[in-house]
């Protein structure tokens, strides 16, 4: 972390946020189950979110205190919920074939006919899968963002965005909010 401090100065902040992106990157190929883990209370992942806020506020030169949330949509850089949330969904659209919509249950067109099917499952535990979790971050998408799931590149770039101009801190809160 100190290190950081010292290259900060010397560096271009293009080349700075490609070394933090690259480093935070590393911490979660590192950890391989992290991201099964986010959804609950995982170490290593609140240690992770909490570095990259450091990171975040030595890079912009922001008090200790100070929030990071305005500062991550300044930077359009996506805190480590959000990159969970765009890497569950580009999951969910990349193997769109092994999901249900719910205009394959039933033939009445109605609003939620882009919406996945969710599976019936009774244990807490199986809902906190990458599987259910997916289908239920996918249906809280707005409908124009669901219509671009066809082209993959232009879903993935809508998403960037509209996680980038939200900054979401958790999974309760994404689901939360209402999306337009």
């Amino acid at each position: 972390m100190f290190c950081l401090q010292d290259f900060y100065p010397t560096s271009s902040r293009r080349d700075f946020k490609r070394n933090i992106l690259i480093l935070v990157l590393c911490l979660c190929a590192f950890h391989t189950n992290l991201w099964d883990h986010i959804l609950g209370k995982f170490y290593p992942a609140i240690k992770i979110f909490r570095m990259q806020k450091k990171i975040i506020r030595i890079m912009t030169k922001s008090d200790n205190r100070s929030s990071c949330r305005q500062l991550f949509k300044k930077l359009r850089i996506l805190p480590l919920q959000s990159q969970y949330i765009l890497s569950l969904i580009s999951f969910v659209v990349q193997n769109k074939d092994q999901f249900t919509n719910n205009l394959e249950i039933h033939n009445i067109n109605t609003r939620y006919n882009m919406n996945l099917h969710p599976p019936l499952l009774n244990l807490t535990l199986s809902q906190k899968e990458a599987h259910y979790s997916g289908i239920r971050l996918f249906n809280h998408l707005p409908g124009h963002i669901k219509q671009l799931a066809g082209d993959i590149n232009l879903f993935k770039l809508a998403l960037k965005n509209l996680l980038r101009s939200h900054s979401f801190y958790s999974i309760q809160e994404y689901l939360q909010t209402k999306l337009i």
